[in-house]
C-alpha cells in the first residue's frame, strides 16, 4: 500500500513537472523556410499574390476544397476563406514582399513572404509567426515540436509552388498566324506606366477599373479587352501602356476622368499567338519583329501601336501554360501610299443613362 502511494506521488510530481515544462515553453513563435525556384521573381510574386491559385499549392487545400474569395483576389484587402479559416493580405510591396493575416476561429497568425532575385532564379522566403495556447504547445510537443510542425507545412507549400511553376512556366509555344486586318472600333482606355516587373499587376488593375466602369454605366462591350503599348521596345522602362475595352458606341468622358474614349482606325497587323506564361512575351515580340524584318512584302507601320489581347488569362485558368495571348504588330505593304487621316463617319453618342459623374 505504501509503495502504491509513493508511485502515485511520483506520477503526480512528474505530471506537475511536465505541465510546468509545457507551460514555460515560449508562447511566441516565428518559423520560416526558403527555397530557390528557377522562375522569374515577378511570376512567382503574382502567383502567390493571387488567391485563385492557392488550391493548387497551399498545404491545407486541394482542388476539391470549397473556398470563397474576395471579388478582387490579389493585392491588399484580398482574402480567401474555407471552413473556419480566413487569410487576408494586409500589406504588399510589389515584387518584394507580402504580409498576410490568418484567422482560424479565435486564433490569429501572421504570414510573410520575401522574394529575392538570384542569378535569374528567385529565393522565396515564407514565414509564419504568432502565439500558442497551452493545448497547442502540448500538441506540438507530442508531435515533435513547434518548429517541426510549422516548417514541415511551409516546406511542403514551397515545394508545391516550385513543382507547379517550373513545369507550367517552361511549357509554352509561339505561333506566327500571318497578316490580318484589325477592324476599326471604338474603345475606352486607361493609361499607366510602370516597370516591366510590375506590368502584370498594373495592367490587370487597369483592366479591372475599366470593367467596373463599364458595369456601372451599362456600356455594351464589343470584343476582347486588350493592351496597347507606346513603345516598340519591350525592354524600355518605364513601360507606357493603355488598358482598353472595345465598345459599340463612342462615349465622351469628363476632362478629369482617367478613363477616356477613343476611336481606332482599321490597320493591318502581323498576328502572333503566345500560349503560355507572360514571361515569354519578350521572346514572342522578338520572333515577330525578326519575321517582319525578313519579310519581302511587309514592313513595320509605326503609325499604330503594338496590341496584346488576353484571350485566356488568370480570370479563366490558374495554369500559366494555358494562358493565350494574341499579339498584333502593325505592318504595311512596302510599296503602300501614305495614308490620309479621316474622321469616323459615325456620330458621337454620349451615354444616356448616366450613373456616375465620370462620363457624359
Amino acid at each position: 500500500m505504501r509503495i502504491a502511494k509513493y508511485i502515485f506521488l511520483l506520477l503526480l510530481l512528474l505530471s506537475i513537472a511536465f505541465i510546468v515544462f509545457i507551460a514555460t515553453q515560449p508562447n511566441e513563435f516565428n518559423y520560416k523556410s526558403e527555397k530557390t525556384i528557377a522562375s522569374p521573381k515577378n511570376t512567382i510574386f503574382q502567383y502567390i499574390n493571387d488567391y485563385k491559385n492557392w488550391n493548387s499549392w497551399y498545404p491545407e487545400l486541394n482542388f476539391s476544397t470549397k473556398t470563397s474569395h474576395s471579388e478582387i483576389t490579389n493585392g491588399e484587402g484580398a482574402f480567401i476563406k474555407w471552413d473556419e479559416t480566413k487569410i487576408t493580405t494586409t500589406h504588399l510591396f510589389s515584387n518584394d514582399s507580402i504580409y498576410q493575416l490568418e484567422q482560424e476561429g479565435d486564433k490569429k497568425y501572421s504570414l510573410y513572404w520575401k522574394f529575392q532575385e538570384e542569378k535569374g532564379e528567385t529565393k522565396v522566403i515564407w514565414g509564419i509567426k504568432g502565439n500558442l495556447t497551452f493545448n497547442e504547445k502540448l500538441f506540438a510537443f507530442l508531435k515533435g515540436g513547434n518548429e517541426f510542425i510549422y516548417t514541415s507545412k511551409i516546406e511542403e507549400g514551397l515545394e508545391k509552388i516550385n513543382d507547379y511553376l517550373v513545369n507550367e512556366i517552361s511549357n509554352f509555344n509561339i505561333l506566327i498566324n500571318g497578316v490580318v486586318n484589325n477592324h476599326a472600333s471604338y474603345n475606352i482606355q486607361q493609361k499607366d506606366s510602370c516597370s516591366l516587373a510590375e506590368f502584370p499587376l498594373r495592367s490587370n488593375k487597369a483592366l479591372q477599373n475599366l470593367q467596373k466602369f463599364v458595369k456601372q454605366n451599362d456600356i455594351i462591350i464589343n470584343g476582347d479587352a486588350f493592351i496597347q503599348f507606346s513603345t516598340w521596345n519591350i525592354n524600355n522602362e518605364p513601360l507606357y501602356f493603355a488598358a482598353c475595352i472595345p465598345i459599340e458606341e463612342e462615349i465622351l468622358t469628363t476632362p478629369l476622368s482617367d478613363i477616356t474614349g477613343h476611336y481606332q482606325e482599321e490597320y493591318s497587323a502581323l498576328k502572333i499567338t503566345l500560349k503560355g506564361s507572360y514571361s515569354h512575351r519578350k521572346e514572342a515580340w522578338k520572333k515577330a519583329l525578326a519575321f517582319i524584318k525578313q519579310n519581302e512584302e511587309y514592313i513595320l507601320d509605326q503609325d499604330y501601336k503594338i496590341t496584346e489581347i488576353h484571350k485566356k488569362d488568370r480570370s479563366n485558368t490558374t495554369k500559366p501554360s494555358e494562358f493565350i495571348t494574341e499579339i498584333l504588330i502593325p505592318v504595311k505593304a512596302k510599296n503602300s501610299k501614305p495614308k490620309t487621316t479621316t474622321s469616323p463617319l459615325s456620330v458621337t453618342k454620349p451615354v444616356v443613362n448616366q450613373k456616375i459623374d465620370s462620363i457624359r
